[in-house]
Order: C-alpha cells, then sequence, then structure tokens
C-alpha cells in the first residue's frame, strides 16, 4: 500500500533517482546529452506503466472506516466494512508527517 498523500513525493523520489543515475553531466557536454535523454526517457515511461500496472486504488472512509479497493481491471470497486468499531479510520494515512 502506498498512501495516496505519498505517491508524488514516490514518484518525485524516483525522479531524481533515475537523473542521478542516468546524468548527462559527465564530462562530454552536448554528446552525452543526446545520448543519455532518450535512455533518461525511456526509464521514466517504463516507471509510469510498472505504476500503473503495479498499484490499484484503495481508499478509506474517514467517517466509517470502510475500505474500498479498485478491481484488477479497475473496472470496479469493492468495499469492506472493519469487523471492530474501533478499528482506525486512518489506516492509509501518510506515515511521513505532514508539513
Amino acid at each position: 500500500m502506498l498512501p495516496d498523500e505519498d505517491a508524488f513525493a514516490f514518484l518525485d523520489h524516483w525522479d531524481e533517482l533515475i537523473d542521478r543515475m542516468v546524468s548527462p553531466d559527465d564530462g562530454r557536454g552536448a554528446t552525452a546529452t543526446v545520448q543519455v535523454v532518450p535512455l533518461r526517457n525511456k526509464l521514466r515511461h517504463g516507471v509510469d506503466l510498472l505504476w500503473g500496472e503495479a498499484f490499484r486504488h484503495i481508499y478509506q472512509c474517514p467517517e466509517c472506516g470502510r475500505l474500498h479497493v479498485d478491481s484488477l481491471d479497475g473496472k470496479r470497486g469493492y468495499s469492506f466494512m472493519p469487523e471492530d468499531e474501533d478499528t482506525p479510520k486512518n489506516l492509509l494515512h501518510s506515515a511521513t508527517p505532514s508539513e
């Protein structure tokens, strides 16, 4: 599970990682940039595809605690009620404190 509050930060970190791994600044100047930019774009596109295939949406109602989960094909949603009344209604919140 990845809280939606963290999703964009996660993708930003991916971009930073790709930039560090595939940097045109290796002393070859413009020649390196021409060769590296397509590779960087392919990596980013690959991550986007994996993101779309690997993750499903899951939401939790902050009032009743019900979980809503998308089907594997993303065309249908399923809902699940907590068994206990004292189940936290913030199970999907970010573990990282908001600023």
